[in-house]
């Protein structure tokens, strides 16, 4: 088991019962999403990465958001790439529908009001842009 993060320290999210994994210094890259070339030294000779790192609040900064979710992001990927990873495994969460949650008629639908919702509405692709515009 090898693990990146940002910090040492378990997050506010991570529930006190729960003292995390004991990872070996050697094992343990701290390091930004955001720094592509931290991001490569880290997965050289790796089999397969997890990534699940990300800005998971709905209150983050612009900045905040754009390098821990964007850019580190596209960064793990391209970095696997390089390096020969055979897998990559990555989650997202609910948060990525944030924007779209205040509009109908995701609103609705995220409210349980289907009674609301027509048969025709438009659904969330990949290509749409990201809300709130």
């Amino acid at each position: 088991v090898y693990a990146l993060d940002r910090q040492r320290e378990l997050s506010a999210r991570v529930p006190v019962r729960n003292q995390g994994l004991e990872i070996p210094d050697d094992k343990f890259y701290l390091c930004d999403l955001a720094d592509a070339g931290a991001i490569r030294q880290a997965v050289k000779g790796m089999d397969m990465v997890v990534h699940l790192g990300a800005d998971p609040g709905d209150d983050g900064s612009w900045e905040s958001l754009l390098n821990n979710n964007v850019v580190g992001t596209y960064n793990v990927f391209e970095a696997c790439r390089d390096a020969g990873v055979a897998r990559v495994v990555a989650a997202s969460s609910i948060m990525v529908s944030q924007g779209h949650r205040e509009q109908e008629p995701y609103k609705s639908i995220y409210d349980k009001q289907f009674s609301n919702v027509s048969e025709n509405y438009p659904m969330i692709t990949p290509v749409m842009p990201a809300e709130p515009r």
